[in-house]
């Protein structure tokens, strides 16, 4: 069951809506609202068959759905010809190829 172009775009509003509600969240100290909010995104998207956008995308940590900022959430190292990143939260290690 694929979603109709209006419901689309409403998916992606939301989706929207809900990252920067997570962020205030993040300022605030509630992990988590955090964690519920990208949760609720990335189903949204799923549902609707939605791509997250990459900006969105790589701040997500996939096993504990927390919002990765440099400092706050994930350490961030840079180890020969990658970035890694690490959850505080639950310890998952994200590698991205530096091109």
């Amino acid at each position: 069951m694929s979603c109709s172009e209006d419901i689309r775009d409403l998916a992606i509003q939301r989706i929207s809506r809900l990252f920067s509600l997570a962020h205030e969240m993040l300022r605030r100290g509630d992990i988590a609202l955090v964690r519920r909010y990208v949760y609720l995104a990335t189903r949204i998207a799923q549902r609707c068959r939605i791509k997250l956008p990459k900006r969105y995308r790589v701040l997500i940590c996939k096993r504990c759905y927390t919002l990765l900022i440099p400092g706050k959430t994930c350490s961030v190292r840079v180890r020969g010809s990658y970035i890694i990143k690490r959850c505080l939260l639950c310890g998952n290690v994200i590698r991205t190829r530096i091109k």
